[in-house]
C-alpha cells in the first residue's frame, strides 16, 4: 500500500511539474508580445529542465507502481 502512495505522489508530481513547464512561459510571454510561434520558441528554450524533471518523476512512478503490482501477484500466486 505505502509503495502505491509513493508512486501515485511522483506520477502527480510529474503532472504538476510537466503543466509547470507551460505556466512558466506563459508567465515568461506576458512581459512580450508573443504569437504563437513564440511560445514553441521559447518552451523549447526554456522548458528543457522542468520536462527532463517531469519525465524522470514520471518515469520513478511508474517503475514503484509496477514494482507493486508484481508484488501484490507474485503474493497471491
Amino acid at each position: 500500500m505505502r509503495t502505491t502512495i509513493i508512486s501515485v505522489a511522483f506520477i502527480l508530481t510529474s503532472a504538476i511539474l510537466f503543466s509547470a513547464r507551460y505556466m512558466f512561459i506563459a508567465i515568461l510571454c506576458t512581459t512580450q508580445n508573443t504569437s504563437a510561434a513564440n511560445f514553441q520558441d521559447m518552451l523549447e528554450e526554456h522548458g528543457g529542465p522542468l520536462l527532463n524533471l517531469s519525465i524522470i518523476s514520471l518515469i520513478i512512478g511508474i517503475s514503484f507502481l509496477l514494482a507493486d503490482i508484481f508484488k501484490k501477484e507474485k503474493s497471491t500466486s
